[in-house]
């Protein structure tokens, strides 16, 4: 086995298979987003968990409200206002 580094996007689909295989993709790089605000939509949300706020922070989403639990794990209502 070799064992390389790639980056960040590059793990996305693996680890969105892992976690949740019956979801849909909806950041992705970014392109969602593009999308909506090509499309004239005011607003996106999303739920994130609470250890990956900071990658739906770096594509302009922020926490509304208080946390609460999937499965016992934190999360936060994501949103970005276009």
């Amino acid at each position: 086995m070799k064992i390389i580094p790639i980056s960040s996007a590059q793990t996305l689909a693996v680890h969105h298979q892992v976690l949740w295989p019956d979801k849909c993709v909806l950041i992705g790089n970014g392109y969602i987003l593009d999308l909506l605000t090509e499309k004239g939509f005011l607003f996106f949300w999303c739920d994130a968990r609470q250890s990956a706020c900071a990658f739906y922070q770096s594509f302009g989403l922020t926490p509304q409200g208080a946390y609460f639990y999937k499965s016992g794990v934190p999360y936060y209502k994501m949103v970005k206002l276009f």
